[in-house]
């Protein structure tokens, strides 16, 4: 559930400096570790954090994708129903 919190901008401003862009899940343990994590963090808080550097809202390149899937869709059926004996509907 999405929830809104009056401490956004402190939480932002904290992520920004001490965070790459990526998605993190805390709590974990470094990679070198043989901690076994499932043991370890059973019943105490846990957080999925995905941080971007920017917000973009541009869907340009998601709307020439399914362009693009959708033509070809379109010639692939009339294709397979030029190749038909009897191709109507």
């Amino acid at each position: 559930m999405q929830s809104y919190t009056p401490n956004q901008d402190a939480i932002m401003e904290f992520l920004g400096e001490n965070l790459q862009e990526g998605f993190y899940y805390l709590p974990d343990v470094a990679p070198e570790s043989d901690v076994n994590p499932m043991e370890e963090f059973i019943g105490n808080p846990w957080a999925q954090v995905y941080y971007h550097n920017a917000y973009s809202a541009d869907m340009t390149t998601n709307m020439a994708r399914g362009f693009a899937a959708n033509f070809l869709a379109v010639l692939l059926l009339a294709w397979v129903l030029s190749k038909m004996d009897m191709p109507s509907f």
